[in-house]
């Protein structure tokens, strides 16, 4: 049987026993249905964000020599993928910076914590962690500020640190409060360690520093991003080196199949400057949106803080402060000071 000529009316005749009707005329480049337009965006926001983890995966796997196609690592890409496009699709309730203001939400007993600075990861707004401040709202704390940083993508480090440590006064400043504490996401948490390695005004505020999924020794990833601040966090970038060792404890959430970090031990403290918790089988992204990881930020904002590392004082490069305290000695919470277990966090 022949093609119809374009334009041609396709008519299908049925007879009694037959479903076949008339289906109209073939149109080409007709209108397309609006259902596709509300489907098309987030069909390729999807095969975008899992792009972007099966890249990470690759790069992961050739780093450890092995390729790994176990349950857990793909169902890992997969959660990772997911959770990027999710907090993409949030991205606009991040373009706003609201000033900071308590929390009041019913039915949790307000609990005595230090206020609590959420500092995002590149390319990421405050929209990112909307879900880990509402879980420590839940948990009694009241001053939980997610803010946006300076210049996104574009700015360094340096550059960064300048508005943070504006962040942290205004903090102080509306809550009352003499020190608070930071959680960083990824480069977030190089920021923070900027400003207290770089601004003794603000390092004298802050009590303790929590990153998450942040690349201490760099990422081999970056080399894919350009500019200036991509280039500061390459992996064994000499400009990393100069953060340690810091003035405060600093407690550090990661994870070995990070498909951002690269190595995934990258993002983990050196051996004798922090207190490290490895969340099995994460992705980087997916940290922001993983109750493991939520629960590991709240045991080390609840973690006692020994009188040693209280003290605020320059530490010489070739030493590193006191985090947490030996076996046998009691520990000392700066806010309640009540008895609290002498075990680091599980």
């Amino acid at each position: 049987m022949g093609m119809s000529p374009p334009g041609h009316r396709v008519v299908r005749y049925r007879d009694r026993d037959s479903p076949w009707q008339d289906t109209g005329a073939i149109r080409p480049g007709g209108p397309i249905e609006p259902a596709i337009w509300l489907i098309a965006p987030p069909v390729l926001l999807l095969m975008w964000t899992h792009t972007v983890a099966l890249v990470g995966w690759a790069v992961q796997t050739a780093e450890s020599g092995s390729v790994r196609l176990e349950a857990k690592v793909l169902a890992a890409v997969v959660r990772e993928a997911c959770a990027r496009a999710l907090l993409r699709l949030m991205t606009p309730l991040g373009w706003s910076q609201p000033a900071p203001r308590p929390a009041h939400p019913r039915g949790v007993s307000e609990r005595r914590a230090a206020p609590v600075l959420l500092v995002p990861g590149r390319t990421w707004s405050r929209a990112s962690l909307l879900f880990l401040r509402q879980f420590l709202v839940q948990r009694g704390w009241r001053w939980v500020w997610p803010v946006n940083r300076g210049r996104g993508a574009n700015g360094g480090l340096a550059q960064e640190a300048e508005l943070l440590a504006r962040r942290i006064r205004e903090l102080r400043s509306v809550s009352g409060a003499q020190q608070i504490d930071i959680v960083g996401f990824s480069v977030g948490g190089l920021v923070a360690a900027w400003v207290l390695r770089h601004h003794p005004e603000a390092r004298a505020s802050v009590r303790r520093l929590v990153t998450v999924g942040t690349p201490w020794r760099g990422t081999k990833l970056a080399v894919f991003s350009p500019g200036a601040a991509a280039r500061e966090i390459r992996f064994n970038s000499h400009l990393l080196d100069d953060l340690w060792p810091l003035p405060v404890p600093v407690f550090s959430i990661w994870s070995a199949t990070d498909l951002v970090v690269v190595p995934g031990r990258s993002a983990a403290p050196p051996s004798d400057q922090g207190t490290d918790v490895c969340i099995e089988a994460a992705g980087h992204v997916e940290l922001l949106v993983s109750a493991r990881a939520f629960r590991a930020v709240q045991a080390a904002l609840e973690h006692p803080l020994t009188e040693a590392s209280m003290r605020r004082r320059e530490i010489p490069r070739d030493t590193s402060p006191t985090l947490i305290p030996p076996r046998g000695v009691p520990a000392v919470s700066s806010v309640a000071r009540d008895p609290e277990p002498e075990d680091p966090i599980p």
